[in-house]
């Protein structure tokens, strides 16, 4: 991921978007913290080449946090989406592992419904989620996002994640 990232020029690819199956955020009972490994791995590379949003499916409902860089809020950061409401046979998710809603999440809603992402040059795009729970859209959140890049130069660097670490014992156990 970081050698993609590295070699996207942004003078010609402005926007930049990661779609991803497991959300790496969520407040959802459902599928709860099962993106952790994931973002461990490769949310530091996100914000440091100034991705713009990630969206994610999976959690049968619709949630958007602000921009986020290890559960801080971040204006350089990632906007990250939940659009997994397509619908699926069970219904929506309902149950909250988080309530209530967190500061750093911008809206959610247990429905279903689709989403879509409009650019209108190299900074500006808009976003606009539609519930069609009751079979008409009826449009319930919209947000217009900046380009990272474009502001980069007041971003401060990306802070590297503390990763574990992992010695091998020298201590030897005896057994009798």
């Amino acid at each position: 991921m970081e050698a993609d990232l590295k070699t996207v020029d942004r003078s010609v690819t402005p926007w930049v978007v990661i779609i991803t199956h497991t959300p790496w955020y969520n407040t959802y009972n459902l599928h709860y913290l099962e993106g952790e490994v994931m973002r461990n791995a490769v949310e530091y590379f996100a914000r440091k080449y100034h991705v713009d949003a990630i969206f994610a499916g999976h959690v049968h409902s619709y949630e958007r946090f602000k921009r986020l860089y290890f559960y801080e809020q971040d204006d350089c950061a990632p906007l990250y989406v939940t659009i997994g409401d397509g619908g699926n046979r069970e219904g929506p998710a309902t149950q909250f592992k988080i309530d209530p809603v967190p500061s750093y999440t911008g809206y959610r809603e247990p429905s279903f419904g689709h989403g879509t992402l409009e650019i209108f040059n190299s900074t500006t795009a808009v976003f606009k989620w539609h519930r069609n729970q009751n079979t008409e859209a009826v449009t319930a959140d919209v947000f217009y996002l900046s380009n990272v890049h474009s502001r980069a130069k007041t971003c401060p660097p990306a802070h590297e994640p503390l990763q574990p670490s992992y010695r091998l014992s020298t201590r030897v156990i005896a057994s009798s």
